[in-house]
């Protein structure tokens, strides 16, 4: 990542005059001045100010005869708060700026970023939030229904072009569900947002409302009683294309729409599988592993009661690729399953981009076939070009193409489609962790564990990160965090043993790894984590043989061999290169 001296001086002023002047900034004027002291350091060339030491003395005004960082943390503690509100600004207000201004952990040198033109653009477009619809009780059904009502809006209103949605599940934790505070920090042209009627039973009142001025554009009532769920979901479908697609169409300079360009998505007349698939999604929304096995039990219920429902046919695809990722029985890690499922929903809708992306991913991730993997991407772009979850399986591909910058740009467009979604912090984590970059993964892993404290794959990412930058009692803590969250994970045992071995404690990570093998047995500990062991330990041999073996099986995980910074002491022997062609993995040294 390369840092953007080209960004013109006036540029930058002017972004920090609106850096300054927006919701995250405006009430702190410490952070304002904190931050542009920082920039005129980074562009003066005194780096040596752009040290805890002398900023505490110089910007804070500690007395330099008794000032000790240790015991005075006041430049880490600020640091850590302009972090936040830098991260508040760019994933909200910031969407559209040119560049980003990015602090990391442990550094107080700022890094300039010019963000993907696409991303911008996407940021310019107007946008629009639908507020969580509440529950008319508190009864259990009454909780999916308006779960499934207020996921029927959004992603209606997503089909429409040139038109950002803010989905409700992608607010984030610090965001109250109201009008006001949505529309000071998101910056929207319009929300949406359902109340019950007091006076109507079962009456939900959907109300369109401009955010400039509060002023209401629609108000729409919905009997939800006097007719099933997919007539109920109908209306509300019906209702908001028939007056959105005149809305932007008036908006100056947009002539784009027509009602003909909605493509129509494949249904299902089954109100029973109508209801499992709804059910399952706001499962899988939860980023919850426990949960998995009873939203897949969902969706194959739904799709026998009607085997023609495409869309739940995508979905199940979706969910075997992720028991894949976090279920350690060889069984439920054979791709067959959601290959099927993918397959089916494309023969069902041949527009289908989300089962495209799937077969994409199962492509590089399984048969180790990148060319095929690309092809399948540019269908599933052309078929959903602003599906979030698209572009983030293609983000992802690139990664594991070592395509970095180009995967950094389109983590950018996913950001700008979704900007307050937990886990693009995660995503954008993993990318910096394959790229080496360690400050940066840091930071916005740690981010990502704040907002869900249970996401396993960012505390393993975390684990990761402190290990290859050299700071394995870090690893360890990290390690034993995620044990303790997710005990059943295998991987948490194996990361705590390498940090062992990395501190030279060698008995007490062969300890660790007699009672892990004993508990979970050979599938769960693969001869991938037996390599990253052997790394740790300096027995090259041994952990090239691991490898080979592994992707000859063509386990899970092995496409990540060609990137992974743990394998980088591998990458000097001339035994690595031969056995990459032997197993049919790419060899992307000259990228890292």
């Amino acid at each position: 990542m390369r840092d953007g001296d080209h960004i013109r001086q006036e540029a930058l002023a002017a972004e920090l005059d609106r850096i300054c002047e927006s919701p995250a900034f405006r009430h702190s004027l410490r952070h304002q001045q904190f931050l542009r002291h920082l920039l005129e350091c980074k562009l003066a060339g005194r780096f040596a100010e752009l040290r805890e030491m002398p900023l505490g003395i110089d910007f804070f005004h500690r007395p330099a005869s008794t000032y000790d960082p240790k015991s005075d943390p006041v430049v880490r503690v600020e640091a850590g708060r302009l972090r936040q509100r830098l991260d508040r600004y760019y994933h909200g207000e910031g969407a559209t700026a040119p560049f980003e201004i990015l602090l990391d952990k442990g550094s107080y040198v700022p890094v300039l970023r010019v963000r993907a033109a696409a991303a911008v653009a996407i940021g310019a477009q107007p946008s629009l939030v639908v507020l969580p619809i509440p529950p008319a009780t508190s009864g259990a059904l009454d909780r999916r229904s308006a779960a499934g009502f207020t996921e029927e809006i959004a992603q209606t209103l997503s089909r429409l072009p040139q038109l950002r949605v803010f989905g409700p599940d992608s607010l984030a934790s610090d965001i109250a569900a109201s009008s006001a505070e949505v529309r000071e920090r998101l910056k929207v042209e319009w929300i949406v947002r359902g109340r019950w009627l007091d006076d109507r039973e079962r009456t939900l009142l959907l109300e369109l409302i401009r955010a400039a001025s509060g002023d209401t554009l629609m108000a729409l009532r919905i009997d939800t009683a006097a007719a099933d769920a997919l007539t109920v979901h109908h209306s509300m479908r019906t209702a908001m294309l028939h007056h959105f697609v005149p809305l932007l169409a008036t908006r100056e300079g947009e002539d784009m729409l027509a009602a003909s360009r909605l493509r129509p998505v494949a249904t299902t007349h089954d109100l029973a599988a109508f209801d499992l698939y709804q059910r399952a999604r706001y499962l899988l929304k939860q980023r919850n592993q426990t949960l998995l096995a009873k939203a897949i039990e969902h969706l194959e219920t739904a799709v026998r009661a009607d085997p023609c429902f495409s869309a739940a046919w995508a979905e199940l695809a979706s969910a075997y690729v992720s028991r894949r990722q976090l279920v350690f029985d060889v069984a439920q890690r054979d791709p067959g399953p959601a290959r099927r499922a993918a397959e089916r929903a494309i023969e069902l809708d041949p527009a289908a981009g989300t089962a495209y992306a799937i077969l994409a991913g199962l492509a590089y991730a399984s048969d180790f076939d990148w060319p095929h993997a690309a092809r399948l991407f540019e269908r599933a772009l052309a078929a959903a070009p602003r599906d979030a979850n698209v572009r983030c399986a293609f983000a992802t591909f690139l990664m594991y193409s070592a395509r970095f910058d180009e995967s950094l740009r389109e983590y950018d467009v996913v950001q700008a489609l979704d900007p307050l979604d937990p886990a693009i912090r995660c995503h954008k984590g993993a990318l910096y962790f394959y790229w080496r970059s360690y400050d940066r993964a840091e930071t916005l892993l740690t981010q990502a564990i704040e907002l869900s404290p249970h996401d396993v794959y960012a505390r393993l990412l975390l684990a990761d990160t402190y290990a290859q930058s050299g700071r394995p009692e870090e690893s360890l803590e990290a390690s034993r965090q995620l044990a303790a969250i997710a005990p059943d994970y295998a991987n948490s045992y194996v990361y705590q043993a390498r940090a062992l071995q990395m501190l030279q404690r060698d008995e007490d990570a062969a300890a660790i790894m007699v009672r892990a093998r004993a508990h979970f047995g050979d599938t769960a500990i693969t001869e991938y984590e037996e390599a990253m062991l052997h790394v740790a330990g300096g027995n090259a041999e041994s952990a090239l043989g691991c490898l080979e073996r592994h992707a000859l099986r063509k386990a899970n995980g092995a496409h990540c061999i060609v990137i992974d910074p743990t394998f980088a002491p591998l990458h000097r022997d001339p035994r690595w290169r031969s056995m990459l062609e032997r197993v049919g993995l790419p060899d992307f040294s000259s990228r890292l």
